[in-house]
């Protein structure tokens, strides 16, 4: 993983190094490991760049898209989201067996990209991100009305949920996708840790 992401840079590499890691079954990359890469890397170039490149590995990661995204989200300051989460909500089903009751139904839908972040009232509340590929257009209509169902129920439960496109969210720097994430109340990392990601992670 090393040379890969000293060949490949940040924002192609963490696509790479997230599919292998996949592939071992890693989800994150210990301190262990990023140990290891340490002692085994001394005196090669840029190596504490590298280095904090790979601390950004993520097995979870499904696709080079959602890593690509990713990427941009880490160099444009937001913290770092967990992939691909389970969230449980309840859907109403209809009225229950007994008078003045109702009937749910828990459904779970996987998001890509999910923060907690404190809200207004001193609790805490759950942001969702979904990169959007052209793929489930394609699908037609019953693909986009499932994925309105599914947005509604997060929202009902209190879930703000982010939409962007591959074009938003992995060409160019992703600026659009980082300022909408940041509007919907993602938020960004203190001014020391964005000065050290531009640092690390642009400095080859």
């Amino acid at each position: 993983m090393f040379d890969v992401m000293r060949d490949a840079g940040f924002e192609q590499g963490l696509g790479m190094c997230d599919s292998t890691a996949r592939t071992m079954g890693i989800a994150k990359l210990t301190p262990v490991h990023l140990d290891t890469a340490a002692q085994i890397t001394k005196g090669a170039w840029h190596r504490d760049s590298i280095l904090t490149m790979l601390s950004f590995v993520d097995g979870r990661s499904e696709n080079g898209g959602e890593s690509i995204a990713r990427a941009h989200m880490i160099m444009g300051g937001l913290e770092v989201p967990e992939l691909q989460v389970n969230m449980d909500v309840e859907e109403y089903r209809g009225p229950g067996p007994r008078e003045g009751t109702s009937r749910y139904q828990i459904r779970r839908f996987r998001v890509d990209y999910m923060w907690t972040v404190p809200d207004d009232a001193g609790g805490m509340r759950t942001i969702v991100g979904e990169l959007d590929g052209e793929e489930k257009y394609a699908k037609g209509m019953t693909t986009v009305n499932k994925e309105r169902r599914r947005d509604a129920l997060l929202e009902a439960s209190g879930v703000r949920v982010v939409h962007f496109s591959h074009a938003d969210g992995c060409e160019g720097s992703g600026l659009s996708m980082v300022h909408r994430l940041y509007q919907a109340g993602v938020r960004m990392v203190d001014a020391n840790e964005r000065e050290r990601r531009a640092r690390m992670l642009g400095g080859q």
